[in-house]
């Protein structure tokens, strides 16, 4: 009993660190929006809002819960990324 309730609280913990994360970078990248910025995954881990790994699986969170969109860029240039991420504003139904 009291282990299935260390564990419940370990995971309770671990989903507000991520929730945490999800709104620090999601925040930037609005902000970085708004300000005429676009950023590219690899733009966002040399942004340093958070550590490299955190920041791969914070987008990778944010991509599946729709809260970010991958945007073409178009083509040419020297090869590299051709998106960029775009913050969605989460939908709030009552």
């Amino acid at each position: 009993e009291i282990s299935a309730c260390l564990v419940g609280s370990e995971m309770c913990i671990r989903d507000r660190v991520n929730q945490l994360a999800d709104d620090k970078v999601w925040e930037f990248l609005r902000d970085e929006w708004r300000r005429g910025a676009k950023h590219t995954q690899n733009t966002l881990v040399s942004a340093r809002v958070l550590p490299q790994k955190a920041t791969r699986d914070t987008v990778a969170r944010l991509l599946n819960a729709g809260r970010l969109h991958r945007e073409d860029s178009g083509t040419g240039g020297r090869g590299g990324a051709h998106h960029h991420l775009r913050p969605v504003q989460p939908i709030v139904t009552t």
